[in-house]
């Protein structure tokens, strides 16, 4: 009997201890060169968009796939004084330009500012600002840019997903109006389900450039503005999934206890750190996107790709050092500056 019961709760202990997510620890590799980037590729392939009078390029766009469709999330066209992104382009697997989604003004069913896009139930999901700053507007199209739907989210943050289970916002840090955590889930109605992210903060907010929320498989990776750890929210739980050892870049915990917005961003920038700044995941493949500033304020780009082998650490060459926007397996896609009026895709294989 007491055999018996001892084998009870060894087995109990064993299941316990299978049952806890464990946070995946990647020491970041500073050193690695352009050199590390040429070993891993295997090839390289390009794929000009079509230039159209109706697509004329802008600044710094995103771009996404869905449904073999390409599509360009774009700002205003040059030199147009406003420079808000307004509309997505749509083009075909070869690159030929389709249709222009989206209206700009202010009205409920027009594109006022873009904070962000969604593919869902074969639509595609705007995120706009309220012209008068009273939250957002998602305004749902077909892939033909016809108007499905268009609501009002005033309790919306800087980036937002539509979720079964309601409204995922992230409002990052330094934010003003008292909410509980830097990301919260709402109801359709706006009412508040719960709270994350609600301890550690810092007086100031930082707007990256690529989405802080990153739909995947396993549930939406959420990227916390200036944490050297990605967290992964599914079904009402947010639990951390990877935690990035930064180093001497790592940034210190007197800048999340300053208090004055100045003196923390002249804290941060006068000195050594990294952040990550883009999280891609496809096909078992990762690929993660660090901006790094060094000691003497020299800025730029270290990427970790990881395809189940370990993670392999590089700088990317021009011109696709800050241009990472897709992966899928060993293949990720990077969006290039344009000769004229087209943009190029160049397909990245990589060799492991």
């Amino acid at each position: 009997m007491k055999y018996h019961c001892l084998i009870s709760l060894i087995a109990a202990l064993l299941l316990l201890g299978c049952s806890r997510e464990t946070v995946e620890q990647v020491p970041v590799d500073f050193d690695a060169t352009e050199q590390a980037f040429e070993d891993l590729v295997a090839s390289i392939e390009l794929l000009p968009l079509q230039g159209t009078p109706d697509s004329r390029m802008g600044y710094a766009p995103g771009l996404y796939t869905a449904d073999g469709n390409w599509f360009l999330l774009q700002r205003d066209p040059m030199p147009e004084p406003d420079f808000r992104r307004y509309k997505l382009y749509r083009y075909d697997s070869e690159g030929h330009f389709l249709n222009a989604i989206g209206r700009k003004g202010e009205r409920l069913d027009e594109i006022f500012d873009i904070q962000g896009i969604q593919f869902r139930d074969g639509h595609i999901v705007v995120f706009s600002l309220e012209p008068a700053g009273g939250g957002q507007k998602a305004i749902t199209y077909d892939y033909e840019g016809n108007v499905l739907d268009a609501r009002h989210y005033p309790f919306a943050g800087g980036q937002s997903l539509q979720l079964p289970d309601g409204i995922l916002t992230y409002y990052g840090h330094g934010d003003r109006h008292g909410r509980e955590g830097r990301l919260m889930l709402y109801s359709e109605e706006g009412l508040p389900r719960q709270a994350f992210l609600t301890e550690r903060t810092a007086a100031m907010n930082f707007q990256p450039s690529a989405d802080v929320l990153c739909p995947t498989e396993d549930g939406i990776v959420v990227l916390d503005t200036f944490s050297d750890t990605l967290w992964r929210y599914n079904a009402g739980q947010l639990k951390p999934f990877i935690a990035f050892d930064m180093g001497p870049y790592t940034i210190d915990d007197e800048f999340f206890a300053t208090s004055d917005m100045r003196e923390a961003a002249q804290r941060l920038f006068k000195g050594a750190y990294a952040m990550v700044n883009r999280y891609l995941d496809g096909g078992g493949s990762r690929l993660v996107e660090l901006s790094v500033q060094t000691a003497d304020r020299k800025r730029s780009w270290l990427y970790g790709h990881n395809d189940g082998s370990g993670w392999h650490w590089f700088r990317a060459c021009a011109p696709y050092a800050g241009s990472f926007q897709l992966l899928a397996g060993r293949q990720a896609c990077c969006l290039l500056e344009p000769e004229k009026d087209n943009y190029v895709i160049a397909r990245i294989t990589f060799s492991k």
